[in-house]
Protein backbone atom coordinates (compact mmCIF):
# COMPACT_ATOMS: atom_id res chain seq x y z
CA UNK A 1 0.00 0.00 0.00
CA UNK A 2 1.46 3.17 -0.95
CA UNK A 3 1.38 6.44 1.59
CA UNK A 4 2.95 9.83 1.88
CA UNK A 5 5.98 9.81 3.87
CA UNK A 6 8.27 12.01 5.33
CA UNK A 7 11.86 12.26 6.70
CA UNK A 8 11.99 14.75 9.76
CA UNK A 9 14.52 15.79 12.03
CA UNK A 10 13.75 17.44 15.71
CA UNK A 11 15.62 19.36 17.84
CA UNK A 12 15.25 17.88 21.41
CA UNK A 13 17.45 18.88 24.94
CA UNK A 14 20.70 19.00 22.58
CA UNK A 15 20.15 16.08 20.66
CA UNK A 16 18.81 15.75 17.00
CA UNK A 17 16.17 13.27 16.73
CA UNK A 18 15.16 11.87 13.41
CA UNK A 19 11.76 10.17 12.56
CA UNK A 20 9.87 9.25 9.69
CA UNK A 21 6.37 10.91 9.46
CA UNK A 22 3.30 9.00 7.62
CA UNK A 23 0.13 10.25 6.57
CA UNK A 24 0.95 14.14 7.23
CA UNK A 25 -2.17 15.07 6.33
CA UNK A 26 -3.87 13.12 8.48
CA UNK A 27 -6.28 15.11 11.36
CA UNK A 28 -5.66 12.47 13.83
CA UNK A 29 -2.19 12.17 15.18
CA UNK A 30 -0.19 9.52 16.62
CA UNK A 31 2.80 8.26 18.12
CA UNK A 32 4.62 4.99 17.39
CA UNK A 33 7.60 3.79 19.79
CA UNK A 34 9.92 1.42 18.73
CA UNK A 35 11.52 -1.40 20.58
CA UNK A 36 14.94 -2.29 22.03
CA UNK A 37 17.58 -1.85 19.97
CA UNK A 38 15.23 -1.31 16.47
CA UNK A 39 14.76 2.31 15.03
CA UNK A 40 11.31 3.73 13.55
CA UNK A 41 12.02 1.78 10.18
CA UNK A 42 9.84 -0.73 12.83
CA UNK A 43 6.76 0.31 11.75
CA UNK A 44 7.41 0.36 7.72
CA UNK A 45 4.85 -2.19 7.12
CA UNK A 46 2.18 -1.15 9.36
CA UNK A 47 2.11 2.76 9.69
CA UNK A 48 1.07 2.80 5.86
CA UNK A 49 -2.07 0.91 6.65
CA UNK A 50 -2.97 3.11 9.28
CA UNK A 51 -4.32 5.69 6.87
CA UNK A 52 -6.56 7.58 9.76
CA UNK A 53 -3.70 8.62 11.41
CA UNK A 54 -0.61 11.06 10.76
CA UNK A 55 1.78 8.48 12.49
CA UNK A 56 4.95 9.79 13.49
CA UNK A 57 7.48 7.56 14.57
CA UNK A 58 10.81 8.58 15.94
CA UNK A 59 14.52 6.75 16.28
CA UNK A 60 14.83 6.97 19.89
CA UNK A 61 18.09 8.63 21.15
CA UNK A 62 20.92 6.17 19.90
CA UNK A 63 19.29 4.44 17.93
CA UNK A 64 18.22 4.84 13.97
CA UNK A 65 19.35 8.18 12.72
CA UNK A 66 19.16 9.91 16.12
CA UNK A 67 21.96 11.39 17.89
CA UNK A 68 23.48 9.25 20.72
CA UNK A 69 22.84 10.58 24.67
CA UNK A 70 25.91 12.26 26.01
CA UNK A 71 28.56 10.10 27.81
CA UNK A 72 26.88 11.90 31.45
CA UNK A 73 23.44 10.11 30.44
CA UNK A 74 21.74 7.23 31.01
CA UNK A 75 19.21 5.13 29.00
CA UNK A 76 16.50 4.45 31.56
CA UNK A 77 13.02 3.83 30.44
CA UNK A 78 12.27 7.00 31.71
CA UNK A 79 14.66 9.06 30.25
CA UNK A 80 13.09 8.39 26.82
CA UNK A 81 9.37 9.74 28.43
CA UNK A 82 11.02 13.60 28.25
CA UNK A 83 11.62 13.61 24.25
CA UNK A 84 8.46 11.87 23.47
CA UNK A 85 6.66 14.58 25.33
CA UNK A 86 8.82 17.37 23.43
CA UNK A 87 8.24 15.73 20.21
CA UNK A 88 4.26 16.20 21.03
CA UNK A 89 4.88 19.76 21.22
CA UNK A 90 6.81 20.24 18.32
CA UNK A 91 4.42 18.60 16.31
CA UNK A 92 1.95 21.10 18.49
CA UNK A 93 -0.15 18.31 18.94
CA UNK A 94 -1.79 18.52 22.77
CA UNK A 95 -3.53 15.05 22.05
CA UNK A 96 -2.11 12.23 20.58
CA UNK A 97 -2.48 8.58 20.75
CA UNK A 98 0.24 6.06 21.46
CA UNK A 99 1.55 2.95 19.36
CA UNK A 100 4.45 0.80 21.65
CA UNK A 101 6.18 -2.29 20.04
CA UNK A 102 8.15 -3.85 22.73
CA UNK A 103 9.61 -1.08 24.96
CA UNK A 104 8.26 0.86 22.87
CA UNK A 105 4.75 -0.36 24.48
CA UNK A 106 6.51 0.47 28.07
CA UNK A 107 7.10 3.87 27.40
CA UNK A 108 3.65 4.25 25.80
CA UNK A 109 2.00 2.85 29.32
CA UNK A 110 4.22 5.00 31.38
CA UNK A 111 3.32 8.34 29.52
CA UNK A 112 -0.50 7.37 29.53
CA UNK A 113 -0.25 6.88 32.83
CA UNK A 114 1.54 10.24 33.63
CA UNK A 115 -0.05 11.93 30.88
CA UNK A 116 -3.81 10.63 30.91
CA UNK A 117 -5.26 14.02 29.87
CA UNK A 118 -3.08 13.87 26.44
CA UNK A 119 -3.44 10.36 25.40
CA UNK A 120 -6.32 9.30 23.60
CA UNK A 121 -5.80 5.59 22.68
CA UNK A 122 -2.83 3.02 23.96
CA UNK A 123 -1.98 0.51 21.33
CA UNK A 124 0.60 -2.20 22.80
CA UNK A 125 2.32 -4.85 20.52
CA UNK A 126 3.93 -7.78 21.84
CA UNK A 127 4.91 -5.61 25.71
CA UNK A 128 2.95 -3.54 28.00
CA UNK A 129 5.55 -3.50 31.09
CA UNK A 130 8.82 -4.65 32.57
CA UNK A 131 8.47 -7.81 34.03
CA UNK A 132 7.83 -7.23 37.89
CA UNK A 133 10.92 -7.62 40.33
CA UNK A 134 11.25 -8.04 44.27
CA UNK A 135 12.66 -5.27 46.38
CA UNK A 136 15.27 -7.57 47.17
CA UNK A 137 16.78 -7.58 44.48
CA UNK A 138 17.24 -3.29 44.62
CA UNK A 139 20.93 -4.00 45.63
CA UNK A 140 22.26 -6.77 43.09
CA UNK A 141 20.42 -4.34 40.57
CA UNK A 142 22.09 -0.98 41.71
CA UNK A 143 25.75 -2.97 41.36
CA UNK A 144 24.27 -4.19 37.97
CA UNK A 145 23.64 -1.09 36.59
CA UNK A 146 26.93 0.86 37.67
CA UNK A 147 28.66 -2.14 36.94
CA UNK A 148 27.11 -2.07 33.28
CA UNK A 149 27.55 1.46 32.46
CA UNK A 150 31.35 1.06 33.16
CA UNK A 151 31.57 -1.95 30.77
CA UNK A 152 33.34 -0.91 27.46
CA UNK A 153 31.66 -2.20 24.81
CA UNK A 154 32.84 -2.27 21.40
CA UNK A 155 30.60 -3.37 17.69
CA UNK A 156 30.54 -6.70 16.15
CA UNK A 157 31.45 -6.22 12.89
CA UNK A 158 30.69 -8.44 9.79
CA UNK A 159 32.84 -9.28 6.63
CA UNK A 160 29.92 -8.33 4.34
CA UNK A 161 26.25 -6.38 4.88
CA UNK A 162 24.39 -9.61 4.21
CA UNK A 163 26.61 -11.35 6.87
CA UNK A 164 25.30 -8.56 9.22
CA UNK A 165 21.90 -9.12 8.50
CA UNK A 166 21.93 -12.70 9.27
CA UNK A 167 23.73 -12.03 11.88
CA UNK A 168 20.48 -9.54 13.56
CA UNK A 169 18.42 -12.08 12.32
CA UNK A 170 19.71 -14.42 14.19
CA UNK A 171 20.15 -13.46 17.57
CA UNK A 172 17.05 -11.83 17.50
CA UNK A 173 14.53 -14.50 16.35
CA UNK A 174 13.08 -12.14 13.88
CA UNK A 175 13.67 -13.88 10.30
CA UNK A 176 15.82 -12.03 7.65
CA UNK A 177 13.09 -9.72 5.80
CA UNK A 178 12.35 -8.16 8.87
CA UNK A 179 16.09 -7.89 9.65
CA UNK A 180 16.39 -6.17 6.41
CA UNK A 181 14.09 -3.43 7.33
CA UNK A 182 15.58 -2.14 10.03
CA UNK A 183 19.25 -2.47 8.15
CA UNK A 184 17.77 0.77 6.28
CA UNK A 185 18.13 2.95 9.25
CA UNK A 186 20.82 1.02 11.70
CA UNK A 187 23.65 -0.57 9.07
CA UNK A 188 26.36 1.38 8.92
CA UNK A 189 29.59 0.28 7.01
CA UNK A 190 33.08 1.38 8.12
CA UNK A 191 37.01 0.64 7.59
CA UNK A 192 36.12 -1.89 10.31
CA UNK A 193 33.16 -3.99 8.21
CA UNK A 194 29.34 -3.99 8.57
CA UNK A 195 27.76 -3.29 11.91
CA UNK A 196 24.60 -2.42 13.63
CA UNK A 197 24.61 1.58 14.83
CA UNK A 198 23.20 1.61 18.04
CA UNK A 199 24.78 3.28 21.49
CA UNK A 200 25.83 0.02 23.27
CA UNK A 201 25.36 1.61 26.83
CA UNK A 202 21.63 0.82 25.86
CA UNK A 203 22.56 -2.73 26.63
CA UNK A 204 23.50 -1.57 30.19
CA UNK A 205 21.24 -2.69 33.08
CA UNK A 206 18.58 -0.32 34.50
CA UNK A 207 19.41 1.48 38.20
CA UNK A 208 16.21 0.50 39.74
CA UNK A 209 13.54 -1.85 38.25
CA UNK A 210 9.48 -2.02 38.98
CA UNK A 211 7.92 -4.45 41.21
CA UNK A 212 4.46 -5.55 41.02
CA UNK A 213 2.80 -2.85 42.63
CA UNK A 214 4.37 -0.22 40.73
CA UNK A 215 3.26 -1.47 37.11
CA UNK A 216 -0.13 -1.84 38.52
CA UNK A 217 -0.50 1.72 39.57
CA UNK A 218 1.05 2.90 36.29
CA UNK A 219 -1.93 0.74 34.80
CA UNK A 220 -4.51 1.73 37.28
CA UNK A 221 -3.88 5.37 35.95
CA UNK A 222 -4.39 4.96 32.68
CA UNK A 223 -7.48 6.83 31.62
CA UNK A 224 -8.11 5.80 27.54
CA UNK A 225 -8.89 2.57 25.97
CA UNK A 226 -6.41 -0.24 25.93
CA UNK A 227 -5.74 -2.48 23.09
CA UNK A 228 -2.63 -5.35 23.25
CA UNK A 229 -1.94 -7.27 20.47
CA UNK A 230 0.33 -10.06 22.16
CA UNK A 231 2.18 -12.38 19.91
CA UNK A 232 1.82 -16.38 19.90
CA UNK A 233 4.97 -16.85 19.63
CA UNK A 234 6.40 -14.00 21.74
CA UNK A 235 4.83 -12.64 24.95
CA UNK A 236 1.15 -14.47 24.36
CA UNK A 237 2.99 -17.59 26.21
CA UNK A 238 4.74 -15.83 28.77
CA UNK A 239 2.72 -16.81 31.95
CA UNK A 240 3.41 -13.53 33.37
CA UNK A 241 1.52 -12.15 30.81
CA UNK A 242 -0.96 -14.63 31.13
CA UNK A 243 -1.31 -13.43 34.89
CA UNK A 244 -1.38 -9.65 33.83
CA UNK A 245 -4.30 -10.59 31.55
CA UNK A 246 -5.81 -12.07 34.36
CA UNK A 247 -5.80 -9.24 36.74
CA UNK A 248 -6.43 -6.34 33.72
CA UNK A 249 -9.57 -7.72 32.54
CA UNK A 250 -10.87 -4.14 31.32
CA UNK A 251 -8.38 -3.75 28.63
CA UNK A 252 -8.71 -5.54 25.12
CA UNK A 253 -5.97 -8.36 24.81
CA UNK A 254 -5.76 -9.83 21.51
CA UNK A 255 -3.66 -12.98 20.88
CA UNK A 256 -2.17 -12.69 17.45
CA UNK A 257 -0.30 -15.50 15.21
CA UNK A 258 3.22 -14.09 15.48
CA UNK A 259 6.78 -13.78 16.80
CA UNK A 260 7.73 -10.56 18.69
CA UNK A 261 7.76 -8.80 15.71
CA UNK A 262 4.91 -8.89 13.95
CA UNK A 263 3.84 -6.18 13.51
CA UNK A 264 6.52 -6.25 10.87
CA UNK A 265 4.77 -9.40 9.03
CA UNK A 266 1.31 -10.46 7.64
CA UNK A 267 -0.38 -9.63 11.08
CA UNK A 268 0.25 -5.95 10.81
CA UNK A 269 -2.88 -5.77 8.23
CA UNK A 270 -5.06 -7.52 11.26
CA UNK A 271 -3.29 -4.92 13.47
CA UNK A 272 -4.10 -2.04 11.33
CA UNK A 273 -7.75 -3.43 10.94
CA UNK A 274 -7.98 -3.50 14.86
CA UNK A 275 -6.71 0.31 15.18
CA UNK A 276 -8.89 1.68 12.47
CA UNK A 277 -12.20 0.28 13.95
CA UNK A 278 -11.16 1.64 17.39
CA UNK A 279 -12.15 4.83 15.66
CA UNK A 280 -15.88 4.09 15.03
CA UNK A 281 -15.91 2.88 18.86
Amino acid sequence: MSAEVQERRFPVRGLQLAARLWQPASTRPLIALHGWLDNAASFDVLAPQLQEYQVLAPDLAGQGFSDHRPLSATYHLWDDLLDIVLLADLMGWQQFSLLGHSRGAMLSVMLAAAFPERVQQLFLVDGVLPLPVTTSDTAQQLRRYVEGYRRERSHRYAASRSEAVHWRAETGGIGEAVAEILASRQLRESPHGWYWHVDQRLKAASAVKMTDAHNDALLAAIRCPVTIFLASRGLGSHPAMQELQQRWPGFDWRILDGHHHLHMTDSAGEIAAQCLASLSC
